[in-house]
């Protein structure tokens, strides 16, 4: 499968499947201070209903899906949310319909690793996207009222496209005035394929 931003929600996924079971791991760890008893206290079989309960809360809360503002309040608190109600969730699974529930101290732990972990994995991933999709250099030909529509629309994809500047169609067409155009006129349409080169466009 090739990586594009398309299905890097489902790259992230797979991430959760690895990291839920893997901090339950650390959670006996960290509660035993070894791993010799974790085939006992934390069951093959409840790690994958555990697992599966995780996913469909973040699911849910849309957790898979990659925001520009992952350090920002907003993002961290809805990330806590759907963290903190899939332990919710989960719990209640544990403790209500299994006979053969998972300690509270290994869970309490689990669940700490599963916030830290889970959001640093969606910090890397976004990085690694970040790094290998740099934003398309891109222009306008035109600088009137359509062309001033067509900069905004660019502009609120920051992430897939960069607004390089404008080309004007006629070195003597008039530009929209005030703040609406910040980017540089590159030159006269006329000039596009030598600007283009230029400009890496």
């Amino acid at each position: 499968m090739k990586l594009n931003r398309s299905n890097s929600h489902f790259l992230v996924l797979i991430g959760d499947i690895v990291i839920i079971p893997l901090s339950f791991v650390f959670g006996h760890y960290l509660r035993f201070g070894n791993l010799t008893e974790l085939s006992d206290k934390v069951p093959f079989f409840s790690l994958i209903w555990i697992t599966l309960g995780y996913l469909m809360i973040f699911y849910f809360f849309n957790l898979f899906e990659l925001k520009r503002d992952q350090l920002s309040l907003r993002s961290i608190l809805g990330w806590a949310a759907g963290v903190l109600s899939g332990a919710v969730f989960v719990s209640f699974m544990n403790y209500g319909l299994f006979l053969e529930p998972i300690g509270r101290g290994i869970f309490i732990f689990a669940n700490f690793c599963i916030l830290l972990l889970a959001f640093l994995w969606r910090l890397l991933f976004h990085q690694l996207v970040k790094y290998l999709f740099k934003p398309r250099r891109t222009a306008i030909i035109g600088t009137g009222e359509a062309a001033k529509e067509m900069a905004k629309v660019i502009r609120s994809h920051s992430e897939d496209f960069h607004l390089v500047g404008f080309l004007k169609d006629d070195m003597k067409e008039e530009s929209c005035s005030g703040q609406d155009i910040m980017q540089p006129i590159l030159g006269d349409a006329g000039r596009l394929i030598e600007i283009s080169v230029n400009e890496n466009i």
